[in-house]
């Protein structure tokens, strides 16, 4: 007689970690991927960054017996059919007051880094406005949770991944992957980062762990975007992101974007 199991097994899973661009969701890949990596039977987790084409590609996969993690930023052709499939078994999704994001990537894409130098302020507040849209699209739905990690925090951020996913581990392991995943370790990375051949890095850019580039984090902290943005960019984006000014509440003002901690897809493993 076999003695009774007294661990969770868990099933494999696929969890895409979408989010509006420079909200967190690197981080949000990241400690959801580490954590399935920590899910007993610890299975193998395979991970990837896709939009567009790839990401109905990659959605519409059929599931192994690996963990599959997926990290993108906007809304593929197929995406919202490959949930209704239940091709996808949750998503993380991150959230930061769009002015906040913009400001970022004005000072990240468009002034800053030289792989992005095409960008400019459309092409950032396109992108920042086409994350809200899949927020908007995803939005009450079951298997989404919203994490807003500059506005909550680490700690707070990941005890709603990890109870949204319905995971069940020891403290000092959840622990240890809030430490692994801080602001002042994400910036120690992105600085090692910057030592990498470009050889070594995934398009010359990227880390192919992490997904992480040179200077990803820059201050972890919330954005004085009133000083950042000039006062006709602020006017612009205002009128394009007023249709989401409900995707930033939170609590009782909007149950249907899951900012609570309700168990999800392991919850019946």
């Amino acid at each position: 007689m076999t003695d009774p199991l007294t661990t969770a097994q868990y099933p494999a899973v696929r969890v895409v970690c979408a989010g509006v661009v420079r909200s967190g969701s690197m981080w949000a890949f990241n400690v959801v991927r580490r954590l399935l990596e920590l899910a007993p039977p610890e299975r193998h987790v395979s991970w990837q960054w896709a939009e567009g084409a790839e990401l109905d590609s990659v959605v519409w996969s059929t599931l192994g017996s690996d963990h599959h993690v997926i990290k993108c930023h906007e809304e593929s052709g197929g995406f919202l059919s490959a949930l209704d499939a239940q091709f996808v078994n949750g998503i993380v999704f991150s959230l930061r007051d769009p002015m906040a994001s913009l400001a970022s990537c004005m000072e990240q894409f468009v002034n800053r880094e030289p792989f992005s130098h095409h960008w400019n302020f459309e092409t950032a507040l396109g992108h920042v406005e086409g994350g809200l849209h899949l927020a908007r699209r995803v939005a009450g739905r079951a298997e989404v949770v919203f994490v807003d990690l500059h506005r909550d925090g680490e700690a707070a951020s990941l005890e709603r991944v990890v109870e949204f996913m319905g995971l069940t581990l020891a403290p000092e392991l959840i622990d240890a992957v809030r430490e692994q995943f801080t602001f002042s370790e994400m910036r120690e990375r992105a600085a090692r980062i910057a030592e990498q051949p470009p050889e070594a890095l995934l398009n010359g850019i990227n880390d192919p762990v992490t997904f992480m580039h040179a200077n990803h984090v820059d201050k972890g902290t919330r954005r004085d975007w009133r000083s950042e943005l000039t006062a006709e960019q602020i006017a612009v984006a205002t009128e394009r992101f007023a249709a989401y000014a409900d995707l930033m509440s939170s609590g009782a003002d909007a149950p249907g974007l899951r900012w609570d901690t309700k168990p999800g897809f392991f919850a019946a493993a």
